[in-house]
């Protein structure tokens, strides 16, 4: 929380002054200096007088500035990064996400059912995996797959009883145990519908009840007390499914030179 948030958690922002206003705009954009600054430093710099300061620093629920340059540099120091570390979290990532594809299970039956299924149906657990799907759901229908993105569970669990064992049904997850999907998974395991599930992590009910598992690296980043929960990046995901789209044109390539049918214009996406 800077010192703009605090005046608006307070109720405090409206009952400023001009002048006040000015000085803590000062404050907003100059938190490097601030932390440095002397009341005096801070009334010049403002065209305002050292009382101004105190009696700002006052409504804002200080004791007095210095105070208030002790809330800055706190708030400094939990806001900010060491871009080395972003970076190396983004790289580690990115390698062990592909690590773990060229080292984990051969994805030969996953791409089988995928290129030989009747209707491709995408369903993802959060908003950021629902922006990836859409983005793989395009490129499935680009090449030629017939492909559906179910925006939600509810929409999943009303429409249940048009996927069929034909059909192959991917789920894009992050923990791989997102609440709600324990009824809809045993409705399409008795229905033998095939379901992989692309997650983070293996050990949630909804990777351990999918007939075909792939993961992706997610590195959780901590981001202070201002935010409620850590940032996670989908770099890893985005990998995985650019990676899954690759490998599905190829295997259509090979199926299609050898006389086993590849989707597309024309084509019978589950042709043998």
């Amino acid at each position: 929380m800077d010192l703009v948030e605090r005046a608006c958690a307070q109720g405090t922002l409206g009952s400023l002054s001009d002048t006040e206003r000015t000085i803590l705009t000062y404050l907003s954009q100059h938190e490097d200096e601030v932390v440095d600054a002397t009341v005096s430093t801070i009334a010049r710099a403002t065209f305002s007088s050292t009382a101004s300061v105190i009696r700002l620093a006052q409504k804002l629920g200080f004791a007095g500035f210095a105070e208030l340059k002790f809330f800055v540099k706190n708030s400094r120091a939990h806001s900010s990064f060491d871009t080395v570390e972003l970076l190396d979290a983004a790289r580690a990532d990115t390698v062990t996400t592909i690590d773990e594809l060229l080292g984990g299970p051969d994805i030969s039956a996953p791409l089988r059912l995928i290129h030989d299924a009747r209707i491709i149906y995408l369903c993802a657990t959060g908003y950021s995996q629902r922006l990836a799907a859409k983005e793989f759901m395009k490129s499935l229908i680009n090449y030629g797959y017939f492909a559906v993105l179910i925006p939600s569970r509810l929409e999943l669990d009303n429409g249940i009883t048009a996927i069929t064992s034909e059909d192959v049904l991917i789920v894009l997850s992050l923990s791989g145990a997102t609440p709600g999907y324990e009824p809809i998974l045993a409705n399409l395991r008795a229905r033998s519908v095939p379901v992989i599930c692309l997650a983070a992590h293996t050990t949630g009910y909804i990777a351990q009840a999918s007939d075909h598992v792939l993961t992706y690296k997610a590195t959780p980043i901590a981001l202070g007390p201002r935010h409620k929960k850590d940032f996670v990046s989908l770099l890893g995901l985005s990998i995985l499914l650019d990676y899954l789209t690759r490998s599905l044109l190829v295997y259509s390539s090979a199926r299609a030179e050898s006389g086993g049918g590849a989707a597309g214009a024309g084509a019978d996406p589950r042709a043998d």
